[in-house]
């Protein structure tokens, strides 16, 4: 029996052995690929990186070019109702309701291109930061994945 528990003990050996050379053998061709993939890998992600954020200022200008001239349309078309109404009702038309619709929609025009412009501002800067930092986007790029576990 004891013979018996030598022989197991020395093929459980060789199993455990012959695993850990697969193991390690797996592991060796892992990081093999990895580095031979990481600078096309790099290279792709800092591409991404350009072209979204341009993505991202390209719509944004397109949002605030849009609602600019939605807003001068919109203006032009109040200042002709108002010479309308004016003009057919002289002493019945305030000119000062004219000028508070004009105030509320400037501040509201505001408060929806504000953070329209913001965005697009922070896109240009990471644009920037690809071109002239692509390290530290990557720096940043495994920090985020290291805390969070997803790419930003």
């Amino acid at each position: 029996m004891a013979e018996e528990t030598i022989q197991t003990s020395e093929s459980f050996n060789d199993v455990a052995l012959e695993t850990f050379k697969d193991l390690a053998g797996s592991v060796i061709e892992t990081k093999n690929f990895v580095l031979n993939q990481a600078p096309e890998v790099i290279q792709q992600y800092l591409n991404w990186c350009v072209i979204s954020n341009t993505i991202d200022v390209c719509l944004g200008l397109i949002l605030i070019i849009g609602l600019l001239l939605v807003w001068k349309w919109g203006i032009n078309k109040l200042k002709s109702m108002h010479n309308n109404l004016y003009d057919r009702h002289y002493n019945a038309y305030d000119k000062c309701d004219n000028r508070f619709v004009m105030i509320g929609i400037n501040v509201i025009l505001v408060i929806v291109l504000f953070p329209i412009f913001v965005e697009t501002i922070f896109s240009i800067v990471e644009i920037v930061k690809v071109c002239v930092a692509p390290k530290l986007v990557l720096i940043e790029a495994i920090s985020h994945v290291v805390k969070h576990g997803t790419l930003p």
